[in-house]
C-alpha cells in the first residue's frame, strides 16, 4: 500500500495494542481466544450455540428500533435473524457523537461489517453485524461538539454550547437527553461551513431529518448512521430499553446479590496485566457494584458492611434493589466493566470490534467472564484509517510527505511544510553552513583533547549548542515563510485537518459530515473496498 503506517510505528513501547497484534505471549496468554487464530472462531460458536438466548424478545426489539430509526430492509432483515438459532452476532459500539462523532465509530461499523461478512462465509452459519449505541453513557462532553472541515479545507469546530456548558453536572443518561433547540444552530452553523459539493444538500437534507430538536443523542445517531451505511445491512441496537435490561437482568442480580464479584475479578485481571507491563485502562474501586441506579440521573452504587449504598449517600432498604430490577429494569444500568458482560448475556457474540483503548479495557475483563460465566468474545481490533482526497493526495505529493511521516510529525506539521517551502538556494546556504561549522567543531575537538582531554566535552557542548542555533534560524525562516506567503500557510492548514487534526490521527478528530458532502452519503462504502481488517497498519484510503 503506498499509504500505511505500521501499527507498530503509531504505538511504540510496551503497546497493548501493538503486541496484540504481534500475538505476543505476555497478552495473548492473558486471554481465552485470539483473533489472528482462525480456529478460535468456529470453537467459540460451539458454545454459545450450547447456550440459550432470548432470540425471540431481542430480535422482536431490535426489529422495532431499527424501524423506527429509518433502517433500510437490509438492515431489519438482519435483526430479524437473529431470531435463528444458528445466528452469531460481531458487534462494535460508541457513543452516539453529534453527526456520528468520529471518523473511528464509523471505522468500527465498516470492521463490524467485513469481520462478519467473513465469518458468515467461514462459518457457514448466519453472522449478524451490530452496532452498539452507548445510550446508558451519561458523558455529555464526549458527544455534544462536532470537528469537521471548510470549503478552504481548514478545520472548524461545531458545537452544542448550552449541553457543553452544562455537562460536567449531568448525571443523564444520552437516552434521556434531548438535543434540544440549539442543534437548529448547529446545523445551520454546519450548512455555512459545508464546501458547496455536489452531496451538501442531500447530507444537510438526511442530517436535518436525524437531528432534531426533539431527537435524542441515540435516535439522531442512529438515524444518520442508517443513512450513511444504507444498504450494508448493519442492525443497531440501543441497550436502554427496558425489555432488553429484563433480559439481562440475570447478570445484573448476580451483581446486586455478590457485590464486588465483577470488580474483584477485573482487579486481579488487572494485576496479572500490570506484571506484563500494561497500564489499566479502567479502575475499579474497592465495594463499588459496576451498576448504575437511575434516579433520574445514573448514581454509582456501593457496598458497605450493612448493606447497598448510593454515592449520595442514601442507604437501600433490604431488597429495595432487588424490587427494582424486578419492576422497572430500565431504571439500571451497566459501567464500563459490565456493560461488554451485559452486552454478551443478550447476544450470540463471536466477536467484539474494539478500538485501542476498548481493547486496553476489554483485557481486563477476562477473569470477569470466566467467573459469571459468560464466554468471553473474540477481541477484535478495529480497522484505523485515514481518509484521502485527492486535494490532499496532491499537496502531500508537492510537499514530499509520506503519511507516516505526517502523523510522527502530529502539531509539528506545519512547521515542516513551512520549512520545506523555504526557497531552495536559501535552504541549501542554510544546510551548507550548518555542515561547515559542524565539520570545523569536529575537526577542532581532537586537538583540543590533546591539549587538554578534559576540554573535549566543553567543545562537544558548544557543538550541540551552534547546531541548536542553525534549527532556531530554519524555524524562524519556516515561521517567515507561513507569514508571507499565504499559500504555504494555507496547504499547511489544510494538511494538518486533513492528517493530523488537533495533533492526533484524523479518525480521533474529523466526523464524516464534510466526505459525505464531497463524496455523497455512501461514500462509506468507497472506504469499506480500501479496507483490509487483517493487516497491522494504519492505512490511508484514497477517495
Amino acid at each position: 500500500m503506498p499509504y500505511s503506517v505500521p501499527l507498530r510505528a503509531i504505538y511504540r513501547g510496551t503497546s497493548l495494542v501493538a503486541d496484540y497484534w504481534e500475538a505476543k505471549r505476555r497478552i495473548a496468554d492473558l486471554l481465552p481466544r485470539h483473533f489472528l487464530d482462525r480456529s478460535a472462531y468456529p470453537k467459540l460458536a460451539g458454545i454459545l450455540y450450547a447456550r440459550h438466548y432470548d432470540r425471540s424478545t431481542v430480535a422482536s426489539v431490535l426489529e422495532e428500533q431499527n424501524r423506527a430509526l429509518g433502517a433500510d430492509a437490509a438492515s431489519l432483515a438482519n435483526a430479524r435473524r437473529l431470531a435463528d438459532p444458528r445466528a452469531l452476532v460481531v458487534v462494535g459500539g460508541q457513543q452516539a457523537g453529534l453527526f456520528g462523532g468520529p471518523l473511528y465509530t464509523l471505522h468500527k461499523a465498516l470492521t463490524v461489517l467485513a469481520l462478519a461478512r467473513q465469518l458468515e462465509s467461514d462459518l457457514g452459519c448466519p453472522v449478524v453485524p451490530l452496532f452498539w449505541i452507548a445510550s446508558d453513557d451519561h458523558d455529555l462532553a464526549e458527544v455534544a461538539r462536532a470537528w469537521t472541515t471548510d470549503a478552504g479545507g481548514r478545520l472548524r469546530e461545531v458545537p452544542l454550547p448550552g449541553l457543553l456548558a452544562a455537562a460536567p453536572l449531568n448525571r443523564l443518561p444520552m437516552s434521556q437527553l434531548t438535543l434540544g433547540p440549539e442543534v437548529t444552530g448547529a446545523l445551520d452553523s454546519l450548512a455555512g461551513i459545508l464546501p458547496p459539493a455536489p452531496s451538501a444538500g442531500q447530507v444537510l437534507s438526511a442530517l436535518r431529518g436525524a437531528y432534531r430538536p426533539e431527537a435524542t443523542f441515540p435516535e439522531a445517531f442512529g438515524g444518520w448512521m442508517h443513512r450513511l451505511l444504507a444498504g450494508t445491512g448493519i442492525a443497531t441496537v440501543d441497550p436502554s430499553d427496558a425489555r432488553l435490561k429484563a433480559v439481562g437482568a440475570p447478570l445484573f442480580a448476580r451483581e446486586i446479590r455478590e457485590p464486588g464479584i465483577v470488580g474483584r475479578a477485573v482487579a486481579e485481571q488487572t494485576e496479572r496485566l500490570a506484571a506484563a507491563g500494561y497500564p489499566a485502562q479502567i479502575d475499579v474501586r474497592e465495594g463499588m457494584l459496576t451498576l448504575f441506579l437511575h434516579e433520574p440521573g445514573r448514581t454509582a452504587l456501593e457496598s458497605t458492611g450493612s448493606g447497598l449504598r448510593l454515592s449520595g449517600g442514601r442507604t437501600l432498604a433490604p431488597g429495595e434493589l432487588d424490587g427494582i430490577l424486578e419492576r422497572e429494569p430500565g431504571r439500571l444500568s451497566p459501567n464500563a466493566a459490565l456493560r461488554p458482560l451485559f452486552q454478551d448475556t443478550l447476544f450470540p457474540t463471536v466477536a467484539m470490534v474494539l478500538g485501542p483503548a476498548e481493547l486496553a479495557y476489554c483485557s481486563q475483563l477476562a477473569l470477569a467472564y470466566e467467573r459469571l460465566g459468560v464466554p468471553m468474545p473474540v477481541l477484535f481490533p478495529r480497522a484505523s484509517l485515514t481518509v484521502l482526497e485527492p486535494h490532499v493526495v496532491r499537496l502531500m505529493a508537492a510537499r514530499g510527505l509520506e503519511l507516516g511521516e505526517a502523523i510522527a510529525l502530529g502539531a509539528r506539521l506545519p512547521r515542516e511544510v513551512s520549512r520545506r517551502a523555504i526557497p531552495e538556494g536559501l535552504a541549501n546556504r542554510i544546510g551548507a553552513a550548518r555542515a561547515a561549522v559542524a565539520s570545523a567543531w569536529e575537526g577542532l575537538a581532537p586537538e583540543i583533547g590533546r591539549l587538554d582531554r578534559t576540554l573535549r566535552r566543553t567543545v562537544e557542548l558548544a557543538a550541540a549548542s551552534t547546531a541548536k542555533r542553525f534549527d532556531i534560524v530554519e524555524k524562524k525562516a519556516a515561521r517567515a515563510m507561513l507569514r508571507r506567503d499565504a499559500e504555504v500557510g494555507r496547504q499547511a492548514a489544510v494538511l494538518e485537518a486533513a492528517l493530523v487534526p488537533r495533533g492526533g490521527l484524523q479518525e480521533r478528530t474529523q466526523c464524516p459530515v464534510a466526505f459525505a458532502a464531497r463524496w455523497g452519503t455512501g461514500f462509506a462504502l468507497i472506504v469499506a473496498r480500501g479496507m483490509d481488517i487483517w493487516q497491522p497498519e494504519h492505512r490511508g484510503i484514497t477517495v
